[in-house]
């Protein structure tokens, strides 16, 4: 009898063990990463693109009222670099509550801007690490790079990065600081189609 109850109880394991696999409850996410050499910043890093050659009233707009912010993080959209700053301005400026959302069609790019701090322009004072979006989670990871000979004017360290079209929901944005390991910005994000 003993051994019936334990050879059913393996072979209930067993057979739970294939159904979870089969239906991908072990199957993690998959993560993927922004090529470097799309992101753009209005600072110099290797691989990433400058975006300071833009001039509109509007990135000059956001700009200076970045300045008077902390850290934040946004989904805006636009065709290319240029959609997406100006788009970037309306983002930044939404209120944290209710939940802000953007219209995206299926086939139109979306783009994570984030505003890191604003500090010294020479050496620059923050470096984009990596941009990576897994599910419905938005993460840019960024570290702040010391130096006491940084420069004294005042300079908004912004990137944005191409994430490509993506389904509609509500997306966790999260600006993660390397250097501190932990979030220091997160924000829930609705997107609409």
């Amino acid at each position: 009898m003993r051994i019936r109850l334990i050879a059913g109880s393996v072979a209930l394991l067993v057979f739970t063990a294939i159904v979870s696999v089969r239906l991908g409850a072990f199957e993690s996410e998959s993560k993927r990463v922004v090529p470097m050499n799309s992101v753009c910043a209005t600072f110099a890093q290797d691989e990433v693109k400058s975006v300071d050659a833009i001039e509109d009233a509007a990135f000059a707009e956001t700009m200076g009222a970045l300045r008077e912010r902390s850290a934040q993080i946004v989904l805006c959209n636009g065709n290319d670099i240029a959609g997406a700053v100006k788009s970037s301005g309306e983002s930044f400026r939404m209120p944290e509550e209710p939940v802000p959302s953007i219209v995206a069609g299926s086939s139109n790019p979306v783009w994570v801007a984030a505003y890191f701090g604003t500090d010294g322009s020479v050496p620059p004072a923050y470096k984009v690490r990596a941009v990576e979006i897994t599910g419905k989670t938005i993460r840019v990871a960024h570290e702040r790079v010391e130096s006491p000979g940084r420069s004294c004017d005042l300079h908004a360290y912004v990137i944005w990065a191409p994430i490509g079209p993506i389904s509609a929901g509500t997306y966790t944005l999260e600006l993660f600081d390397v250097t501190a390991d932990r979030i220091i910005a997160t924000r829930p994000w609705q997107v609409n189609h």
